[in-house]
């Protein structure tokens, strides 16, 4: 999907946080950021070992704070992939500045990356590339640990119309969340990823970010939600097969925090043999 921006809408935002509000890209650019994680995408997680509720047979775990991902590491999804989508001939030169950036974002080379992305903003402010600049910034941000500055890019990013953007980009929110400490929010956007996923129809880019989304929330539902509500909550928003599958990875979590009660209540909710 496509979206027609005006410059006066994607401009100033661009503007106020790269060109005028970042000393640290001017004093010296920081290290290439890590690679992008291998194409096949979230589903490459081994999946989590069963949950043993029996008391008798398992010993009980020290309790373990939330994993969180800390800012720089590897993300969990495959970044968007701009060039993989059919191109408007009007947007040629727009698609091949934003591949430019890329790379020299991926060089290290964050200065001259950011004058190639300003003029993709710039010069071609109607076509769908500069969504993936606001990412792009967002992904910089993330990666030096500057999340307020990263979460505004991601926000930005968000209000294209392109499913595969805004579930990407709203994934990151969450992950940004996580690392301010804000559970409540970070499963609200969790939320965010599966619908909009959901709303884009079938697609393996799509899918990948829901399948993650889905995983990653049972790590900040454990801190922001009940456990006798966790059934009904996963049952709506992924349905049954997904239900069951967020309770494992949930039960999961509980169980390595020493908090068996809260294991088996959500295990008993899914109903029979969910967390075998």
């Amino acid at each position: 999907m496509r979206g027609h921006f005006a410059g006066a809408f994607a401009l100033p935002l661009v503007l106020a946080l790269i060109a005028c509000s970042d000393p640290a890209l001017e004093a010296a650019p920081p290290e290439a950021p890590p690679p992008a994680p291998p194409a096949a995408g979230p589903s490459e997680a081994p999946p989590a070992p069963p949950v043993i509720v029996d008391e008798a047979e398992a010993p009980t775990p020290d309790p373990a704070p939330t994993t969180k991902l800390t800012a720089g590491e590897p993300i969990k999804a495959a970044p968007v992939d701009a060039q993989a989508r059919p191109q408007d001939p009007a947007c040629a030169p727009a698609a091949k500045l934003l591949a430019e950036g890329d790379r020299l974002m991926a060089g290290g080379d964050p200065l001259a990356a950011r004058k190639v992305y300003l003029e993709v903003v710039k010069n071609h402010p109607s076509c769908p590339e500069v969504a993936h600049v606001y990412v792009a910034f967002g992904e910089h941000y993330f990666a030096q640990g500057e999340l307020d500055n990263a979460r505004q890019f991601y926000r930005k990013a968000a209000t294209f119309p392109d499913p595969a953007i805004v579930a990407y980009a709203v994934y990151k929110l969450a992950w940004c969340d996580i690392n301010l400490g804000d559970a409540a929010q970070a499963l609200a956007n969790f939320v965010k990823v599966i619908e909009a996923a959901d709303r884009g129809g079938p697609s393996e880019e799509l899918q990948r970010l829901r399948d993650a989304a889905l995983r990653d929330s049972a790590l900040v539902y454990a801190d922001a939600g009940d456990p006798r509500k966790a059934a009904a909550f996963y049952r709506k928003i992924a349905g049954e097969e997904g239900m069951k599958r967020a309770l494992r990875h949930l039960a999961q979590i509980y169980a390595d925090r020493g908090a068996r009660e809260e294991a088996s209540v959500v295990c008993e909710a899914g109903g029979p043999g969910t967390c075998q």
